[in-house]
């Protein structure tokens, strides 16, 4: 029996990094986690803390305290239950910031990243503007257009108080707290009552743009999907009804009222979903045209669609 062996058992992690990575990497790998050896790496620093001075990166024949043997041990079976590693590690990295992510509010996906940069195309960065992010989860979109858009007001909304908390700490994290307003409610509805009341007499603010990554999932596919989101992420940020497009009709229909003429909405949509996002849309009068964004894998993963009508200047202030 070797020394690793004897001062950890057979069920806990060897005392020392490098066997106690290997340790982790091959239990992972017997739950089915595809990436085994980068997350037991990640895991490891983890229960490493500060000795690991926040990076995956550690001599193998480093030492493991007791304490940190057990953490690593508890880390390792959260995830061979296929519990998401952002909600174990507490944060998720996105365009190259970091944010705070906890269980019960939906995980960012890298794809998003196209819909941040239909936004920011169509935000000049030395105009005032006035943006919402509806749906905005831990506030990826909302607090990333804030940093690289710093005349930009932002309105972040979701129906989700727990997801408010996050991304209303997300935006202090990145020094933008003071640009983004946090509105609980349905869909558009926190926006439109916000717009009603802070419009002139006789008239209303209206938005330079809205952005939307609204559930999309159809209702019967959620259990199938990898355990990972099935099991653990809340089924409300996934479930777009029955065909998965039920929050896009309410879009279409809620939409013009808030935008200006010119104005943009950018949404995100599902695999095979944009050609019927699309013919929503040009269903009335409002937006006058509209494109299609492919993500990384070249699947389409934005729809940006214009208001129709006189073009106006953004909203200053």
């Amino acid at each position: 029996m070797s020394p690793d062996a004897r001062r950890g058992g057979d069920d806990a992690p060897p005392r020392r990094a490098g066997p106690a990575w290997a340790w982790a990497r091959e239990r992972l790998r017997a739950a089915g986690i595809e990436a085994a050896g980068t997350e037991a790496r990640l895991l490891l620093a983890v229960a490493l803390g500060e000795r690991a001075g926040g990076m995956a990166v550690f001599h193998p024949d480093s030492p493991l305290t007791a304490p940190e043997a057990a953490a690593l041990a508890r880390l390792v079976r959260m995830r061979a239950r296929r519990r998401p590693l952002q909600y174990i590690t507490g944060g998720c990295q996105f365009r190259g910031l970091l944010f705070r992510l906890e269980s019960g509010v939906f995980i960012p996906r890298p794809e998003t990243e196209v819909l941040v940069d239909a936004v920011l195309d169509e935000i000049r960065p030395d105009r005032a503007a006035l943006f919402a992010d509806v749906c905005t989860g831990c506030g990826v979109v909302a607090v990333t257009v804030a940093v690289e858009r710093p005349r930009c007001r932002v309105l972040a909304c979701d129906i989700s108080r727990r997801a408010l908390a996050l991304a209303r700490a997300n935006a202090r994290r990145h020094g933008v707290h003071d640009r983004v307003l946090f509105l609980a409610g349905d869909l558009l509805s926190p926006v439109r009552r916000l717009l009603a009341r802070c419009g002139p007499a006789g008239g209303r603010t209206l938005l330079d743009v809205l952005a939307c990554n609204p559930p999309y999932i159809r209702s019967a596919d959620i259990a199938g999907l990898q355990p990972e989101v099935a099991r653990y992420e809340p089924r409300r940020a996934l479930d777009g009804g029955r065909d998965g497009l039920d929050p896009y009709r309410r879009l279409a229909a809620e939409a013009p009222a808030l935008v200006r003429p010119g104005g943009v909405l950018a949404v995100e949509v599902g695999h095979g979903q944009a050609r019927a996002v699309q013919e929503m849309l040009r269903a009335g009068t409002a937006f006058s045209g509209d494109e299609v964004r492919a993500d990384f894998n070249g699947i389409d993963r934005v729809v940006v669609a214009r208001r129709a009508g006189q073009v106006e200047g953004a909203n200053q202030g």
